[in-house]
């Protein structure tokens, strides 16, 4: 048998080689460590620039989105502080039941939505003393108290609420726009008496029952441009004409356009009776309605009361 041993060798570098290979190194370390230092600054200087761009961004924000969030309280005081530019806020379609929160005056707002929430009253709304629009509508609000510290309000909406009147409204002298229809209690358009500058005015689906009241409330309105009364308690072949006659300048009515045409037949519809005899006959014509709406409905009750005793004498008879 042939053995073959093999016999390692190691070889050893000169120390010229070795001291070199050292020096290179040490050299690559320290440029590790120098770049890493490096990139960690950098790197700290690019977070810094966001940082501030966002800082900046928000600064300048002027409008903002919160609605659909489940919020139950308005946003603290801090959040005005950091958004000194916002102008426009939308905190509808949340569970916001109240507006009272201590804190100094938000002067830069201009537009707050807070359509469908759990509002029963705007207490507080006072803070927001530079609105030129406001939304309310479809809350459980019963009154307006407070409202009359927007001096600056032009656009109003509150409708599908519990209004019984809208009072505040006729001492907001730029108000231009309201819309509060659906609002089951409001049988009154006294409030509005006052507002100088109101143009458009929806109170359509509500309890208007005296025609004499609404055509002198709208009277007292000289910028009153759109009316809208449909599906109040009023006799409809009665409040047009009437108030067509009264208010010339209005331009439609039941979002119907006052053509000269419109107007036409109104005249024709009056023949010649003054506005009071109009209104005094639409009185009569939605006393009448209003008459056989109850003869109507105490002859269900004679009948659901006659079948009541029918069924009861059944009953009471022995098997």
């Amino acid at each position: 048998m042939l053995a073959v041993e093999y016999h390692s060798m190691q070889l050893r570098e000169p120390p010229a080689v070795a001291r070199l290979v050292a020096d290179v190194r040490r050299s690559h370390k320290a440029l590790t460590r120098t770049s890493a230092v490096r990139i960690q600054a950098a790197v700290r200087r690019r977070l810094a620039r966001r940082y501030v761009a966002r800082m900046r961004a928000r600064a300048v924000c002027v409008s903002i989105d919160l609605s659909l969030n489940g919020l139950q309280l308005l946003p603290r005081a801090e959040f005005f502080y950091a958004l000194p530019q916002l102008r426009a806020l939308d905190l509808s379609l949340n569970h916001l039941a109240s507006l009272d929160v201590a804190g100094p005056p938000i002067p830069g707002l201009r537009k707050l939505q807070l359509c469908t929430n759990c509002l029963t009253h705007i207490d507080g709304i006072g803070r927001c003393n530079r609105l030129v629009e406001l939304d309310l509508s479809y809350n459980a609000i019963v009154r307006l108290s407070g409202l009359d510290a927007l001096q600056q309000l032009e656009v109003l909406s509150v409708e599908g609420n519990q209004l019984a009147s809208l009072d505040p409204l006729g001492r907001l002298p730029r108000l231009q726009a309201c819309s509060a229809h659906h609002n089951s209690g409001l049988r009154s358009l006294d409030g509005v008496v006052g507002a100088g500058a109101l143009a458009r005015l929806d109170v359509s689906c509500c309890e208007l029952q005296s025609l004499h009241e609404v055509a002198h409330a709208c009277a007292a309105l000289p910028a009153l441009l759109h009316l809208c009364l449909h599906d109040n308690d009023l006799a409809p072949s009665e409040y047009v004409p009437a108030l067509l006659a009264q208010l010339p300048a209005l331009l439609s009515i039941d979002e119907m356009p006052a053509t000269h045409r419109v107007r036409a037949h109104a005249q024709r519809l009056i023949a010649g009776r003054t506005a009071d005899e109009i209104v005094t006959h639409a009185h009569s014509a939605v006393q009448q309605q209003l008459n056989a709406r109850e003869a109507k409905f105490n002859r269900e009750m004679a009948e659901l009361e006659a079948r009541g005793e029918r069924l009861r004498a059944d009953f009471s008879r022995p098997l």
